[in-house]
């Protein structure tokens, strides 16, 4: 190998990659159902009044809304890219 081309520290030229259990099974997370629906119906009137994706209105209220978390079912890219 040149010099350009050394292994970081501690990874060797000979590792082999080694797939895992995704970490979303790894790390169950206990969802409080009544709290994702009074998000989903929360994010859907603000939806309905500021429009969706690139075209939404930016608002004080948005911003409260993120803080106050995204349903899972809608996740980050449903609220910012979905038309």
């Amino acid at each position: 190998m040149t010099e350009q081309q050394q292994p970081l520290s501690g990874a060797s030229s000979t590792s082999s990659f080694e797939a895992i259990e995704p970490l979303m099974t790894v790390f169950k997370e206990e969802v409080d159902r009544s709290l994702e629906a009074t998000k989903e119906i929360l994010w859907e009137q603000h939806f309905g009044d500021y429009g969706r994706g690139v075209a939404m209105y930016r608002t004080e209220e948005t911003m409260k809304l993120i803080l106050k978390g995204i349903p899972d079912r809608q996740g980050p890219s449903h609220v910012i890219e979905r038309e």
